[in-house]
């Protein structure tokens, strides 16, 4: 075996094809060099993890150590509000010993806490604390759909995912440059700009595969070959958004392979796989569009498919009916 981005045959090590962080399924082989495993985990899949850290969150996923995902919101508790709050979970909003400084109404610095906990602040008196409603709470994610979905960043990392899993579902354990110079280039390149990845736009396809067969926060990967002899990989993230990613190209006068049937890979949140066979291959055409034209044309789906998982799992309701259940008398010291 050899690393599939250069052939080397020291220091290889498992690489997670899904990275880890994004689904519960694990999806990983031994065939990526130390040196090229850490440079896409460095240069790209780092920040697109961080960037999802709420959406990861609202689907139940944990870090590798097994904690819960955190994330930077805005909070608001009655008067009281602050830019940004690190929260991971219920526990972690008003944790022991957890104060939050926010600001009232009047630009005056409050800290926010239990109220034994306050009370152990020197000078902090009982007639200085104030007892909170949890009646009106707020939590407020910013997101941009452009940097989530369709930044450079981002579409290296489906390249990835996309090359990394054409080699493991197709046991190939070496690099031929000839073949995929064009997508390896362009994800050990992180300055190059994307050629390779397009946004699907297909509304069949969202609604006869995705729709039929996948689960919230399901990734499903298929390979198919079109009537022009390319290669290409689908990659939906999460049944949200799915991504077209040209892995090579087959002389079309001179086509090599066949395949009889597609067959879909969906990779589920409790870990389990499941493959789906459809179709007749050969005479394929998923239709996809660059990515920022056909991120415009889908906005709302795509918004729509995330709502079905955050809403429902961090709402302000669940929110404020969660955080009553662990604190009783959250207060204010002023």
């Amino acid at each position: 075996m050899k690393c599939i981005y250069c052939n080397s045959e020291e220091d290889l090590t498992v690489s997670d094809i899904i990275p880890f962080a994004l689904t519960g399924a694990k999806v990983k082989k031994g065939f990526v060099c130390k040196k090229h495993n850490a440079f896409t985990n460095e240069n790209y899949e780092q920040k697109m993890i961080q960037d999802l850290a709420f959406y990861r969150n609202s689907l139940g996923l944990k870090e590798r150590e097994g904690g819960s995902v955190h994330f930077k919101a805005a909070l608001t508790i009655g008067d009281y509000t602050i830019d940004k709050i690190d929260i991971s979970d219920n526990q972690s909003l008003v944790g022991k010993k957890r104060k939050i400084p926010m600001i009232d109404k009047q630009g005056r610095k409050v800290l926010i806490g239990r109220k034994e906990d306050l009370l152990r602040i020197k000078n902090a008196t009982a007639d200085k604390i104030k007892d909170l409603t949890m009646d009106n709470i707020e939590i407020l994610v910013r997101n941009d759909m452009r940097e989530l979905f369709i930044s450079e960043v981002v579409l290296h990392v489906i390249a990835k995912i996309a090359y990394e899993w054409h080699c493991f579902i197709n046991q190939i354990e070496i690099f031929d440059e000839e073949k995929y110079k064009d997508i390896t280039s362009y994800v050990l390149d992180a300055t190059a700009k994307n050629s390779i990845v397009e946004v699907v736009v297909d509304g069949l396809f969202y609604a006869a595969i995705l729709d039929n067969y996948s689960r919230i926060g399901s990734n499903m990967l298929y390979e198919y070959l079109d009537s022009d002899g390319n290669v290409y990989v689908i990659f939906s993230l999460w049944n949200v958004i799915a991504y077209k990613v040209k892995i090579y190209n087959y002389c079309k006068e001179n086509l090599e392979i066949t395949y009889d049937s597609n067959i879909a890979y969906f990779y589920h949140l409790d870990g389990t796989m499941k493959e789906i066979t459809f179709g007749t291959a050969g005479n394929n055409h998923i239709v996809a569009e660059r990515p920022d034209q056909a991120l415009a044309r889908i906005s709302e789906n795509v918004k729509k498919r995330l709502a079905q998982f955050t809403v429902r799992d961090l709402s302000r309701e669940y929110i404020r009916n969660a955080i009553v259940e662990i604190s009783k008398k959250l207060s204010a010291y002023d």
